[in-house]
């Protein structure tokens, strides 16, 4: 995955439908976070390389089918079987709630 600049960052949030920008700086995702932190056992580097992929992937700068090529770079160190139970609750509490979101708002583009 690239690395990206928090002025790309910036730029591609910005771009946002608002119910998804809104969604990436809630409480409600970060709690997700946290939980995901605590059932996988993520200490806090894996946390934040996760919740990296996480993001850049919600702000379309790495399009979702990446999302588990992505994830396995960002943690390397995970088995394989625990990794694909990361990217199934993830694809369930994340990108699920997204595009609910914006369908709720009637906005139709991707998360």
């Amino acid at each position: 995955m690239k690395t990206y600049t928090p002025e790309e960052k910036s730029a591609a949030k910005n771009s946002l439908p608002a119910p998804v920008s809104q969604f990436i700086d809630s409480p409600d995702l970060a709690e997700t976070y946290a939980d995901i932190e605590k059932k996988f056992r993520l200490n806090l580097r894996q946390t934040g390389a996760l919740i990296e992929v996480i993001e850049v992937t919600l702000m379309g700068l790495e399009p979702q089918f990446n999302f588990p090529n992505n994830a396995r770079g960002a943690l390397q160190e995970v088995s394989n079987a625990e990794l694909a139970e990361i990217i199934d609750h993830v694809n369930e509490r994340v990108f699920s709630e997204a595009k609910r979101r914006l369908q709720e708002s009637g906005t139709t583009r991707n998360a």
